[in-house]
C-alpha cells in the first residue's frame, strides 16, 4: 500500500518534482542558447574553429573541462561515403536507425511518416557529401530552416546514457565484490608454478582450408543450398591419442581471421580447431551491401542458418575422421567459440531457444536501453512463428566473447543450456552493453557450471581501423582516440581463461578447476585493465540474499 505522506511518484507541484522541473527548464534555456550561438557563427567560420569559439563565448570562464566537453561535441565529426551511407540506409536496419535519429528532429511537411524518414534519409546523404562530414553544428549550416533540434528528445536520450553509465558502474562494483568474496585468501594455488595457460602450447599449427557442398544432415534437417568453407587448425606433429575439437563462429561482418589467434592458441595445446565463414553474414557479404550488390545487411534465415552450418560441419567432420584425422577427433564432446553474432550460434546449439514473445517486447520500444545489439535481433522477427530444432547433442562446452542474445532467447531460452559456459564480456561494449546483454544472459543460465569474466576498458570492435580497411567501408571519425602506448593484456586473458575452460571440460585427465576462479582472473588481471571472473553458483547466492534475482 502506498501512504499519503510517502508517495511513490510526488505530484507535479511537490517541492521535490517542481526542482526537477526547473532543473529540466534551465538545462533546455542552456542548450537553446548554445545552438543559437552556435548559428550565429555558422556563416562565416569552418567548423573546427566553429566549435572552439562557440564554447568559448558562450561558457566564458567555464572550468576546462566543461569547455574541453563541449568542443569534443561540437566537433565531433563523421567523414561517410554518400553512396555506401544510402545503401546501409535503405536496409530494414538502416531504416530502423532512420526512426531512432528522427526523434531529435522537427521535420517539415509531409507529415507522413514514411516521407518523413525519406526526406531524413535524403539529408543525410546530401551532408555525407559534405567535404567536412556530419556533426552536430554542420546540421545546422546545412539546414538551419529546414531542421530544428527536439531539445526534449536529446535530454531524454542523454539521461538514457547517463543511467545506462550508472548501472554498468554498478554492475561492475557489484562483480569486484562477488569476486572479491571468492578470493580463498592464500588458500589457492601458487600459479606462478604452473603451466602459464597464456603461453603458446608444445605443438606447431598447421593450417588449411576444407570446403563442404551442400547436403541434407544427418539428423534430416533441410539446410541452405550455399557451400561451407572452413579454415582448419590442426596441431603438429599430430597426436596419437583423441584430440579434443572447438568450432569457432565468427560475428556480423567479420570472418575465421578475427579469431585466428584464439584458435592458433588453442591449437598450440592440441586441439582442432575449426573456423567455418558465415557466408549470409560474413564480411563478404557486408561488402556486397556497400557496393550495392545486396539489398540487406543479412536476412533472417542467419538465425536457422549459422547453427545448422556447425552442425553440418561436424557430420562432414565425422565423414573423414578415420581417413584425414585417423579416427582421432573427438566429435561426440565438442566446444564452441562464438563471438557477438557468433556467440548467439553458440548459445543456439547448446539448447538455448528463440523466444518469439520476448523478442517481440524487447522490439517495440528498441532504443529505450541504448542498446544497439537489439539492430541485429529484431532481425529474427522476419523468421516465421515456430519452434526451431538447432541444439546440436555434440556440443558440450561454449565460450561466448561479447555475446548478443539476450532479446532473442531471453531468461527462458537461456535456461535450457544445460552445458557448461563460458562468457567474457568488455565494461566498454557499446555495441552489446554489459547491462543489457552479458549480465542478462548470464542471469538466464540456470546450470551450476557457468562462469561470468568481465575485462575492464575492453569494447566490442577489437581494432576499427582493420574492420574499415577489410570493408573497403570510407569512413573517418574525429577526433580519434589516441592509441594506447603499451600491448593491451585482452588476448592473454581470453587464451588463458578459454583454454582452462576447454581443458576442464573437453579434455580427458587436465584439471582446470583451479583457473577458473577469482583467484586465477586476480592473478592474471594487469591493472588498469582489470580482470574479474565470478561463478554462476556465487551470482545465484547474491540474487537470493537480495531476493531481486539479480
Amino acid at each position: 500500500m502506498v501512504h499519503a505522506d510517502s508517495p511513490a511518484n510526488p505530484p507535479f507541484n511537490s517541492p521535490k518534482a517542481q526542482s526537477r522541473q526547473t532543473v529540466i527548464k534551465q538545462v533546455k534555456a542552456l542548450l537553446v542558447k548554445l545552438l543559437r550561438r552556435s548559428q550565429g557563427f555558422i556563416a562565416a567560420q569552418t567548423l573546427p574553429h566553429l566549435a572552439d569559439r562557440t564554447c568559448r563565448v558562450y561558457l566564458g570562464k567555464a572550468h576546462q573541462i566543461h569547455q574541453a566537453r563541449c568542443r569534443q561535441i561540437l566537433r565531433s565529426q563523421l567523414t561517410l561515403d554518400p553512396i555506401q551511407l544510402g545503401y546501409f540506409l535503405g536496409t530494414s536496419i538502416g531504416d530502423t536507425v532512420l526512426s531512432w535519429f528522427e526523434r531529435f528532429f522537427y521535420l517539415p511537411a509531409p507529415a507522413d511518416q514514411a516521407a518523413q524518414r525519406h526526406l531524413l534519409k535524403n539529408l543525410l546523404i546530401q551532408m555525407a557529401e559534405d567535404p567536412e562530414g556530419l556533426s552536430l553544428l554542420s546540421f545546422m549550416r546545412h539546414f538551419p530552416h529546414t531542421l530544428q533540434f527536439n531539445l526534449d528528445q536529446l535530454l531524454l536520450t542523454a539521461g538514457d546514457v547517463e543511467r545506462l553509465l550508472k548501472e554498468t558502474e554498478t554492475i561492475l562494483a557489484t562483480l569486484q565484490n562477488l569476486a572479491a568474496a571468492e578470493l580463498t585468501m592464500g588458500l589457492s594455488p601458487d600459479f606462478s608454478q604452473a603451466p602459464d595457460l597464456r603461453k603458446p602450447g608444445a605443438f606447431e599449427v598447421v593450417q588449411h582450408t576444407l570446403v563442404l557442398e551442400s547436403e541434407e544432415s544427418s539428423a534430416g534437417r533441410e539446410l541452405s543450398s550455399r557451400p561451407i568453407r572452413v579454415r582448419c587448425y590442426q596441431p603438429q606433429p599430430w597426436p596419437t591419442q583423441s584430440v579434443p575439437v572447438v568450432i569457432q563462429s565468427h560475428g556480423l561482418a567479420s570472418s575465421p581471421e578475427d579469431l585466428e589467434g584464439y584458435a592458433r592458441h588453442l591449437a598450440s595445446h592440441g586441439y582442432f580447431v575449426a573456423a567455418p565463414w558465415h557466408a549470409g553474414s560474413d564480411m563478404q557479404q557486408v561488402r556486397n551491401l556497400l557496393e550495392g550488390k545486396s539489398q540487406d545487411l543479412f536476412k533472417a534465415q542467419e538465425f536457422i542458418d549459422r547453427p545448422l552450418e556447425i552442425s553440418r560441419l561436424l557430420d562432414g567432420l565425422e565423414q573423414c575422421n578415420d581417413t584425414q584425422f585417423g579416427g582421432l577427433l573427438n566429435l561426440r564432446a565438442v566446444g564452441v567459440m562464438g563471438y557477438s553474432f557468433g556467440a548467439y550460434t553458440a548459445f543456439a546449439l547448446a539448447g538455448a531457444a528463440i523466444h518469439f514473445e520476448t523478442l517481440e517486447a524487447a522490439c517495440r520500444l528498441p532504443w529505450n536501453e541504448l542498446n544497439l545489439s537489439l539492430l541485429l535481433q529484431c532481425q529474427a522477427l522476419g523468421l516465421p512463428r515456430g519452434a526451431y530444432p538447432l541444439q546440436d547433442a555434440r556440443i558440450q562446452a561454449i565460450v561466448s566473447l561479447d555475446a548478443v542474445g539476450s532479446g532473442v532467447f531471453g531468461a527462458q531460452g537461456m535456461g535450457q543450456i544445460q552445458v557448461p559456459a563460458l562468457l567474457l564480456a568488455s565494461s566498454r561494449d557499446i555495441a552489446a552493453p554489459l547491462v543489457c546483454e552479458q549480465i542478462r544472459l548470464f542471469q538466464g543460465l540456470k546450470n551450476p557450471h557457468c562462469y561470468l569474466g568481465v575485462i575492464q576498458g575492453k569494447t566490442h570492435i577489437r581494432n576499427l581501423q582493420r574492420l574499415t580497411e577489410s570493408l573497403n567501408l570510407r569512413v573517418k571519425i574525429l577526433p580519434q582516440n589516441v592509441g594506447t602506448c603499451c600491448e593491451l593484456p585482452f588476448d592473454q586473458y581470453i587464451n588463458a581463461l578459454s583454454l582452462a575452460f576447454f581443458n576442464q571440460y573437453l579434455a580427458q585427465g587436465i584439471d582446470c578447476l583451479p583457473q577458473l576462479t577469482a583467484d586465477y582472473a586476480a592473478y592474471l588481471s594487469q591493472p588498469p585493465f582489470d580482470l574479474w571472473l565470478v561463478s554462476s553458483g556465487s551470482w545465484q547466492e547474491m540474487g537470493e540474499t537480495r531476493g531481486d534475482g539479480t
